[in-house]
C-alpha cells in the first residue's frame, strides 16, 4: 500500500519511534563517539596546537547532534502519546545540565586567586553570573569580549557561551514545537523547524558586513539557531536507520570534510561567518544518520571504545577543559605545549570521570533529589551562587598594564598643537606595549630639562599586542586564536606626514621573537630560519623607508632581552617560555643594527639594553620590568637621563621651522 504525500512526515517520524522509543535501551554507541571526537576537537583547539586551528568547529556538531536527539525524543513522545510535555523536557535538561554547570563556576571562582590572570578576574563576576543564568553568549558580545582574541585575555568561563544559546535553545524549542504540533501536527512542526532554520541563515546573511559581525555571529544564539535546527529537521525526516549504502558513503565524505576543516580553517576564514556554519551542519547531520546506520564505515570509526567513553563524559569534559588549560599552561610547567596539552587531557577526563558517576548520573537518573524538589533546589543553587559572585572580591588594576595602556592612549592622541611658526621638533612614538614606557622615560626628560623643551610630540601609533609582522599568522600558545595584526607601515608613514614629524622613535622585538608562519595556514618559523630572518628584515626596511621618506630621522630602540619578571603575566599577556631565549632578541637587534647600517643618516639605533645593564639590577632587573617585557613608571624615571639625551641627539632630517613642517600652511 503507498503512503499519501501528506502522510509522509507521519510515516518518517513513525519509523523513528521505533528504534529511540527508549533513549536508554536503545542508545547508539557511535552518536557518543561523534561527541567524542567533537570535544577532542574543541579540545585541541583550546590547547593551542596550530595543527587544529579549527576544532572551534566542534561545537557546531555538538550544536547540530543536539537538536538531533532533542527532536528525536520529542518526536517519539508525541507519536506515543499525541502531546508534548514542556514541563518534562525541561526537568531532563535541568537534570542533565545544571548540577555539573553550578559545580564548575562555583570551583573557578574558589580558585580564580591562582589561576585566573588578574584583567580576567576582575571581568569573572559578570562572566560567572552569567554563566550561572546561561546569558554567556549574549554577555561575551555585549561585553566586546571577542572570541576571536581567545587567548589575549582569557575567561575561564568563556567557553560557556556555547551553553548559553543550547539552554535559550532549550528554553524556546519545545514550546514552539508543541504549539506547532497542536496546529498542524507532524508537518506543522517540519514547517516550525524549516522556517526556523531559513530565519536563522537569513539572519547570519543580513549580518555578515556589518560592524563586529564576526561576534555577533558567532555568541548570537538566533545566528546560531540554524545548526540546532538543521540536526532537528534531519531527525523528523531520518526514518529507521539500516543499511544504506547512500547514507554510509555520504557520512564517510563529510567526516573526511569536517575533519579537514578543522585543520584548517581559522576563526577569520570568512566563510565561517558568511553562511558557512549552516552548511557546516549539513555534513553534521550527515555524520549522524551515518552513524545510525546497521553497519558502515561511520558506524565502525566512531564506535571505537575510547572515543564512545569520551562521548558518555563529553559534558563534564567540556566544562572543565577550558579551566584546566588555563591552570596547566607551558609556562608554569616549563614543558612543550604537546607535552601539556596531553597532561591537561589526562586531568580532565578524570574530573569529568568523576563528575559523571558521582555527579550528573545520580541526579540525571532521578536518585535524588525528587521530581518535585528539583526545580526549587536548582534556583535555591543558584541563588546561592549569584550571591557569592556578588560578593567576590574584585582584584585591583594591574598598575604595569594600566600605565601601559594610559601612555599608549596619550601617544596616539599627541600632544597640543605647538604654537605658530615655533621652532620646535615634533615626534611621534611608533610600535608595540613595549614602546610606551619608553617613550614615557623620554617624556620624562623632555619636561624637566631645557634641552627637551624644543621636542613636542604628536599623534604616533603604539598598539598593545602587535608589532611589525604585519598579517603574518603568530604561532605560540598566547596568540594562536588572536585577529590577525594590520599591516602598519602605510598607517605610521600617514601619520608622520601629516603631523610632519622630524623624528620618528620606533621600539618593537616581543612579538617580532615569537613563532609565525608567513602565509596563513603556512610552516611555523621563528628567530633563525632563514625565512622568518629574510622576512622580517624585509618588514623592518619597509618601516625605516615609510618613515625617513616622510622627511622624518627613525631613532630604532634595540628590544632588550625578556627577564622572568616577579608576575606570571602584565595581566592580559601570557609570555611563552621561548621569547626568554636570548638568541631570538639577538637575532632582531642583529637584523636592525644591518638594517640602520644601510641607512646612515636616516636610521639611528639607540642601546636600551645596554642602559639597563648599567643600572644596578642589570639588564633583568624584575623590579624594573616586573612582567620581563615592560619597564614600570619607577623604571622609566631612572632611564629619563640616559634615555632622553640618546634619543634627542638623532639629528632631526627637517627642523619645524622648514617649509614642510610649519603649522601655519
Amino acid at each position: 500500500m503507498g503512503i499519501a504525500p501528506q502522510d509522509l512526515p507521519l510515516a518518517a517520524l513513525r519509523c523513528i519511534a521505533l528504534p529511540v522509543a527508549d533513549a536508554h535501551r536503545a542508545r547508539y554507541p557511535a552518536l557518543d563517539g561523534l561527541r567524542g571526537l567533537a570535544v577532542a576537537a574543541v579540545f585541541l583547539f583550546h590547547c593551542g596546537l596550530p595543527w587544529m586551528r579549527g576544532g572551534f568547529l566542534g561545537v557546531s556538531t555538538f550544536f547540530t547532534l543536539s537538536g538531533f536527539l532533542i527532536m528525536t525524543l520529542i518526536g517519539t513522545e508525541w507519536a506515543r502519546t499525541g502531546r508534548i510535555d514542556v514541563r518534562r523536557f525541561w526537568e531532563r535538561r535541568v537534570r542533565r545540565l545544571v548540577p555539573a554547570a553550578v559545580l564548575v563556576i562555583a570551583v573557578v571562582l574558589a580558585g580564580a586567586p591562582w589561576f585566573v590572570e588578574t584583567a580576567a578576574r576582575r571581568a569573572l563576576p559578570g562572566d560567572a553570573l552569567a554563566a550561572a543564568l546561561y546569558d554567556a553568549n549574549w554577555h561575551f558580545a555585549r561585553a566586546g569580549r571577542s572570541y576571536a582574541a581567545l587567548f589575549e585575555d582569557p575567561s575561564p568561563l568563556l567557553h560557556f557561551w556555547s551553553l548559553g544559546v543550547e539552554g535559550q535553545f532549550y528554553l524556546v524549542f519545545p514550546l514552539a514545537l508543541a504549539l506547532a504540533a497542536r496546529w498542524g501536527g507532524w508537518p506543522g512542526m517540519g514547517l516550525l523547524l524549516a522556517s526556523g532554520g531559513l530565519a536563522s541563515a537569513l539572519t547570519v546573511a543580513r549580518l555578515a558586513d556589518g560592524p563586529g559581525s564576526f561576534d555577533r555571529i558567532y555568541f548570537g544564539s538566533d545566528t546560531r539557531a540554524v545548526e540546532l535546527l538543521v540536526g532537528a529537521l534531519a531527525a523528523l525526516l531520518a526514518g529507521r536507520p539500516g543499511m544504506r549504502p547512500g547514507v554510509a558513503l555520504l557520512g564517510v565524505l563529510a567526516l573526511a570534510a569536517q575533519i579537514v576543516a578543522w585543520t584548517t580553517t581559522t576563526l577569520d576564514t570568512p566563510w565561517v561567518v558568511r553562511g558557512g556554519l549552516g552548511t557546516y551542519a549539513l555534513t553534521s547531520a550527515l555524520i549522524v544518520l551515518a552513524a545510525r546506520e546497521t553497519r558502515g564505515p561511520v558506524r565502525a570509526l566512531l564506535g571505537w571504545r575510547p572515543l564512545v567513553r569520551l562521548g558518555e563524559i563529553s559534558y563534564g569534559f567540556y566544562l572543565v577543559h577550558w579551566p584546566i588549560v588555563l591552570w596547566l599552561t607551558p609556562e608554569r610547567l616549563g614543558l612543550p605545549v604537546a607535552a601539556v596539552a596531553g597532561l591537561c587531557a589526562f586531568v580532565a577526563a578524570a574530573v569529568a570521570e568523576a563528575s559523571y558517576r558521582w555527579v550528573e548520573l545520580p541526579i540525571r537518573q532521578g536518585r535524588w533529589p525528587a521530581e518535585r524538589h528539583l526545580f526549587a533546589m536548582a534556583a535555591v543553587a543558584t541563588a546561592v551562587l549569584v550571591v557569592a559572585i556578588r560578593l567576590l572580591p574584585v582584584p585591583p588594576v594591574d598598575p604595569l598594564f594600566a600605565s601601559v595602556e594610559r601612555t599608549s592612549r596619550a601617544l596616539n592622541a599627541g600632544g597640543a598643537p605647538p604654537p605658530v611658526g615655533s621652532d620646535v621638533i615634533r615626534y611621534a612614538v611608533f610600535g608595540d606595549s613595549t614602546a610606551a614606557p619608553t617613550a614615557h622615560a623620554f617624556e620624562l626628560w623632555r619636561t624637566s630639562h631645557a634641552a627637551g623643551t624644543r621636542f613636542v610630540p604628536v599623534a604616533g601609533h603604539v598598539r598593545l599586542g602587535c608589532g611589525i609582522m604585519g598579517p603574518a599568522e603568530r604561532r605560540d600558545p598566547t596568540a594562536s586564536a588572536a585577529e590577525p595584526c594590520p599591516d602598519v607601515v602605510d598607517e605610521w608613514a600617514t601619520l608622520a606626514r601629516d603631523g610632519h614629524v622630524a623624528v620618528a622613535i620606533v621600539q618593537t622585538g616581543a612579538w617580532e621573537s615569537r613563532e609565525h608562519a608567513l602565509v596563513p595556514g603556512g610552516p611555523t618559523v621563528r628567530p633563525g630560519d632563514a625565512a622568518f630572518d629574510a622576512y622580517l628584515e624585509r618588514q623592518m626596511e619597509r618601516v625605516a623607508d615609510a618613515l625617513a621618506a616622510t622627511g622624518a630621522m627613525v631613532v630604532w630602540i634595540e628590544a632588550p632581552h625578556v627577564g622572568p619578571g616577579k608576575q606570571q603575566s602584565n595581566g592580559r599577556l601570557r609570555l611563552p617560555p621561548a621569547l626568554r631565549d636570548p638568541a631570538r632578541i639577538d637575532r632582531h637587534n642583529a637584523l636592525l643594527a644591518r638594517v640602520a647600517s644601510a641607512r646612515p643618516g636616516r636610521v639611528v639605533v639607540v642601546d636600551l639594553p645596554g642602559m639597563l645593564e648599567a643600572q644596578p639590577g642589570g639588564e633583568l632587573d624584575p623590579d624594573m620590568r616586573p612582567d620581563g617585557l615592560h619597564l614600570t613608571d619607577a623604571a622609566a624615571a631612572r632611564l629619563a637621563d640616559t634615555l632622553g639625551p640618546a634619543i634627542a641627539a638623532a639629528p632631526p632630517s627637517a627642523p619645524c621651522a622648514a617649509a614642510a613642517c610649519r603649522t601655519d600652511e
